[in-house]
């Protein structure tokens, strides 16, 4: 009879301890939504490009992720606040810099802009800036698709206040992945 009630112990001992794993691993999924969900938030933007003006770099449909913290550079990809819409575009030239485009071609304080980004076919050879100094707080921003990209040289600059995302170069790397996830969303949804 000694055995029996051990055995009994032994058997609630066990189904407690697998009962609080259970609720401890049910508690860390639970905090781990909550970060993400969190930084999604409060940190991070998911991005769905629509429109052609950053091809080849982007297409229609690429989920993108952006820093809604990261402070904007030179030649960084950036979402821009435009009031009704959001627009993704590169920043080509920053506050106190001197940009001009002369067939086509970018100079920024005077030396010419290595474009790897914009391919043949996908600027327009005829266009042409006249000389600009970027005012402080300003960006100055092109599409990479500069023969179809509304951005800079007919918007005129930005101020840095309505650049609200920094796409992440780690987001640009795992667009696919990006994509599919988005995708697996939109049927889960039935958006799809």
């Amino acid at each position: 009879m000694y055995k029996i009630y051990d055995s009994l112990n032994e058997r609630k001992e066990k189904q407690t301890k697998s009962d609080q794993r259970f609720v401890k691993t049910i508690a860390i999924i639970l905090m781990v939504i909550s970060i993400i969900i969190a930084m999604n938030t409060y940190f991070f933007m998911r991005v769905v490009v629509d429109g052609y003006s950053m091809y080849p770099t982007m297409k229609t449909g690429d989920v993108l992720v952006a820093s809604r913290f990261a402070t904007p550079k030179r030649g960084d990809i950036v979402v821009i606040d435009k009031g009704d819409k959001l627009v993704i575009k590169r920043v080509i030239a920053m506050e106190l810099d001197v940009v001009e485009i002369n067939d086509g071609i970018v100079k920024v304080n005077g030396r010419v802009l290595d474009e790897d980004y914009v391919v043949a076919g996908y600027s327009d050879p005829d266009d042409d800036y006249p000389e600009t100094h970027i005012p402080r707080g300003h960006v100055f921003y092109l599409g990479d698709n500069r023969a179809n990209s509304l951005d800079s040289r007919s918007a005129g600059t930005c101020p840095v206040e309505n650049i609200i995302g920094v796409v992440t170069p780690i987001s640009m790397s795992m667009r696919d992945i990006n994509n599919l996830f988005y995708n697996i969303g939109k049927v889960m949804r039935g958006e799809a």
